[in-house]
């Protein structure tokens, strides 16, 4: 099937900015499964620069980078999607939806896009999916090229990650279906509240709620939280060569994370050999709805680090 511009089935719901989101993007198919992404080309700089790839994380969506996709595509390319179970996008039961399989999906869409290079956003499970991809890198093995790679809140080294009360429940077999379906928009946002910093609006927190649960998303949570048994059983894949990863990295953490805690941020800068590391003091979790506007800085530094990169150190 071809990429087609088609109305997502946005939540019935959604905020006005929520549903205008939607609209820009368009779908694509995965294994017989649609996929929501947004690509829009940049509205200055030249179009042979780098793309700029935002990759979310559990229980997020695309939407998250709302307002940094508006930012960042002043200057460049922009691409975004929903991971499978995720968002607008297919939520399947059938599936593994294992971190493996949402970095295949972004070999597949940026392959059939034309993008060749790009610089990559990451947060929070999505770090784990852009260290895939660089592991596939260091191992010749992956299909374009990385220029630089920003990570934010993600419980990389999971050792030192301080799960949520909901993400421990939803682990635990029969009781973690069981509380999925009976969870309600109250507790999500008392949940949302306690590991933020800077306090969401109920706008956005209703429109993350409800991207969670449309299309059947309850039902798949307990298969999405998986990622975090994929993080114990790929660490030495993904967080042990970071040494190796000869790239301009940035790490922006904020500082009031109570799940992926400051010090995995701080473990995660000491690791990487070419680090920018920036602390965020009154932010949690959620860095990309918290300070968009600070992470669009940092994401517009690395790039311009990135340029200014030997391209040896940017491609096998």
């Amino acid at each position: 099937m071809a990429d087609q511009v088609a109305r997502a089935q946005v939540p019935e719901r959604a905020s006005s900015r929520l549903r205008s989101f939607a609209a820009r993007g368009a779908i694509t198919d995965y294994d017989g499964h649609r996929v929501f992404f947004i690509d829009e080309a940049a509205r200055a700089k030249s179009e042979d620069a780098r793309a700029v790839l935002f990759v979310h994380g559990f229980p997020g969506s695309a939407f998250d980078f709302a307002a940094m996709i508006d930012r960042i595509g002043e200057e460049r390319r922009v691409l975004a999607l929903d991971l499978l179970g995720f968002g607008l996008s297919d939520k399947p039961k059938t599936m593994g939806l294992s971190l493996m399989e949402q970095a295949d999906l972004i070999e597949l869409l940026l392959m059939r896009r034309g993008v060749g290079a790009v610089d990559i956003v990451a947060h929070d499970m999505g770090t784990s999916v852009a260290l895939e991809l660089c592991a596939r890198r260091r191992l010749g093995l992956l299909s374009f090229e990385v220029g630089g790679v920003l990570f934010t809140n993600g419980s990389v080294f999971i050792q030192l990650s301080q799960l949520t009360p909901s993400q421990k429940l939803l682990r635990v077999p029969v009781i973690g279906p069981a509380f999925a379906k009976a969870a309600s928009f109250t507790t999500f946002r008392a949940q949302i509240h306690r590991i933020s910093g800077r306090r969401l609006s109920d706008e956005v927190l209703r429109d993350m709620f409800e991207l969670m649960i449309a299309s059947g998303g309850r039902e798949v949570l307990p298969k999405l939280i998986g990622y975090v048994d994929e993080r114990y059983r790929f660490a030495d894949r993904w967080v042990g060569h970071l040494g190796e990863l000869e790239l301009p990295t940035s790490v922006v953490w904020g500082q009031r994370d109570r799940v992926a805690v400051p010090e995995i941020g701080e473990k995660l800068a000491r690791a990487l050999p070419d680090a920018h590391f920036v602390r965020l003091e009154d932010v949690g979790h959620f860095s990309p709805l918290e300070a968009p506007d600070e992470l669009s800085a940092e994401v517009l530094a690395l790039m311009a680090r990135a340029d200014r990169a030997p391209r040896s150190r940017r491609a096998e």
